[in-house]
């Protein structure tokens, strides 16, 4: 058997063979894939597999084919071009009952979220070491006690960082004795994820109780959510929710002391809505950790209208720069007034 690239936004043959593949195995092909990949048995497609980015996607093995090697062959390959690429780490969303498929190639399992999906990583660096560096970075920190206001947490994506951000940061750091952001790692938003972490980095250099860090790819966004080999009818946004929620509280909370995280409300976003609700659910369950505050914040609003990121981004499409400007902090005004910042408004303009 020989593994193959196929070029399925090339050519249409690709496409369909591929399409058509992952359907027999009862899967959706994915539209966040950079290589997809083909095993072949002669001019048979016996097993296909995709990745994006370090992230193991569409891995779908033909029935006759199960059970033999050309599983261990194919997920051999596709960490090969992993490793190629410069990742020292592989993460695979799957099922629960193939799981141990990819326990028996070093995967470990992070979390699951019931019998729906299990999500892995194979890794020389992984959690364990990553969880380890924020504590250690935190440890470099002047040690500042807890008190009774407790340690808080806010995750944000920051694209970009607007004054709806900095008011709720504000509130959180008002509330606790130390507060840890971390800015969503993944890079697919509009502003880069080096910017976007800066950004924040710089707009609270001022308050020393204040720790900034990347979330690494542990707690991802829809975009990177896999959903390929979830039912229809199965609601995606609450399984993500969920998974991130038992991630946040089972491995980030504990190792850093975290009692309540922070977040905005959402009157414009069904989505993160829902996020909302599941991650107070999940902060509650009964569990070997202990629970988690989940605190919702009224967002601040300019003429009548909530602060959003989305707000600034549509201005910017627009070409209303004096609008986008009177959202966001200062740091962010003089980031997109900066070459690069007109770089990205270019971009928003020309879509």
């Amino acid at each position: 058997m020989e593994i193959r690239r196929l070029w399925p936004e090339k050519f249409a043959r690709d496409r369909e063979q591929w399409t058509h593949f992952l359907a027999q195995a009862g899967l959706r092909p994915e539209q966040h894939v950079d290589q997809v990949y083909g095993l072949f048995e002669g001019q048979d497609l016996v097993a296909t597999g995709a990745i994006f980015h370090n992230i193991i996607k569409c891995i779908a093995v033909r029935y006759d084919y199960q059970g033999g090697p050309a599983f261990n062959q194919l997920i051999s390959g596709l960490l090969q071009v992993v490793l190629q690429q410069g990742s020292g780490q592989a993460y695979v969303y799957t099922k629960v009952e193939t799981a141990p498929s990819f326990g028996h190639l070093g995967f470990q399992e992070i979390s699951r979220v019931d019998s729906q999906l299990v999500f892995m990583e194979r890794a020389m660096q992984g959690l364990p070491e990553f969880l380890a560096a924020l504590q250690a970075d935190d440890a470099k920190d002047v040690l500042m006690p807890e008190g009774p206001k407790g340690i808080g947490a806010i995750v944000l994506n920051a694209n970009p960082l607007t004054l709806g951000h900095m008011a709720l940061i504000t509130h959180a750091r008002q509330a606790c004795s130390i507060l840890h952001l971390f800015v969503v790692a993944e890079d697919l938003s509009v502003f880069p994820a080096a910017d976007r972490l800066a950004l924040v980095q710089e707009a609270l250099a001022a308050f020393p109780q204040v720790r900034v860090h990347s979330t690494g790819p542990y707690l991802v966004s829809a975009a990177t959510f896999p959903s390929y080999f979830l039912p229809e009818e199965e609601n995606v946004t609450r399984i993500q929710a969920r998974l991130d929620a038992q991630i946040f509280r089972r491995y980030f909370a504990p190792s850093l002391g975290i009692t309540t995280r922070f977040v905005g409300e959402e009157p414009l976003s069904p989505a993160t809505a829902i996020y909302n609700q599941v991650m107070a659910e999940v902060f509650q369950e009964k569990a070997p950790y202990p629970p988690l505050k989940l605190e919702v914040i009224p967002r601040v609003e300019q003429d009548g209208q909530p602060i959003s990121a989305s707000q600034v981004r549509q201005y910017l499409a627009q070409g209303e720069q004096d609008q986008a400007l009177a959202l966001v902090p200062p740091v962010t005004q003089k980031y997109l007034q900066s070459p690069q910042g007109q770089t990205i408004i270019q971009k928003l303009q020309s879509v």
